[in-house]
């Protein structure tokens, strides 16, 4: 099985692809068998949570993408964390998805509610703190 690199083609896969194309070969066998790296799935989600971390899937567009009970919001196929917005008393971040032109705003406490999971804005804000996690403050 060969991989890619993250970010990087080698030209022997372009030259496989190539070969297909002008032999009419089906790309599709071809494709299932070269796996990018940063597709990770569902299948890891136990390796990237921490223990007593629990998780909800966003929906619609982003059904790729996970909030956690330590106010993480986590993109399962490039396995990268989302920064967050954090002002006096909200905690929230923009995303977008491919295709879709309006950004979502995601309000953590309106998620936290949804899935009856306890909302502590200051143990929030504490946990991107002691994890030194990337996040923007902003005051108002």
């Amino acid at each position: 099985m060969t991989y890619i690199k993250k970010g990087y083609i080698t030209q022997n896969y372009v030259e496989e692809i190539e070969k297909r194309l002008y032999n009419d070969l089906p790309l599709e066998p071809f494709l299932q068998e070269v796996l990018p790296l940063e597709t990770v799935g569902n299948d890891h989600i136990d390796d990237i949570i921490k223990p007593g971390e629990k998780y909800t899937h966003l929906p619609f567009d982003f059904n790729h993408t996970i909030v956690t009970t330590l106010g993480r919001v986590i993109n399962l196929n490039t396995l990268k964390m989302y920064s967050p917005r954090i002002g006096n008393s909200s905690f929230h971040m923009y995303l977008s998805a491919k295709g879709v032109k309006e950004k979502y705003k995601l309000d953590m406490q309106e998620i936290f509610l949804q899935e009856g999971w306890d909302y502590d804005f200051e143990k929030l804000t504490q946990n991107y703190v002691d994890n030194n996690w990337r996040c923007v403050y902003y005051k108002k």
